[in-house]
């Protein structure tokens, strides 16, 4: 039998079929969530709905480390900074991290492209 990307994708096709989700559920899980929500602000209860929606769409690998990050941050770095001076530089070092590893990207982009655009004449 063949395992192709067009055999697995009709398997994967056919699997689907009955676990597609109904139009209308994303909007009552919003619903759902913003009703809670109010009703935790009510009480006194911490509760982000969006927070909980974005914990519902990702993965478990996203999910840890973007716990771990959270804790290592605030409980690590607030206490080796100080509270008031880490919420003050933690959007800056956000920001500089993902301007490095856009530029890294860039130039390791660059140089790939630069390679394969090289010709080695036959003569």
């Amino acid at each position: 039998m063949n395992f192709g990307h067009a055999t697995m994708t009709k398997f994967a096709m056919a699997a689907m079929r009955n676990m597609a989700p109904k139009p209308y559920s994303g909007i009552l899980t919003s619903l759902g969530a913003a009703g809670v929500g109010y009703l935790a602000s009510k009480v006194g209860i911490a509760f982000s709905p969006v927070a909980f929606i974005t914990g519902l769409f990702l993965l478990p690998p996203q999910l840890i480390t973007q716990f771990l990050g959270s804790l290592i941050g605030e409980y690590a770095f607030g206490r080796m900074l100080g509270k008031e001076r880490w919420r003050e530089i933690r959007g800056t070092i956000v920001a500089g991290f993902f301007v490095g590893s856009s530029l890294m990207l860039g130039f390791g982009l660059s140089i790939t492209l630069l390679a394969r655009s090289t010709w080695v004449w036959p003569w």
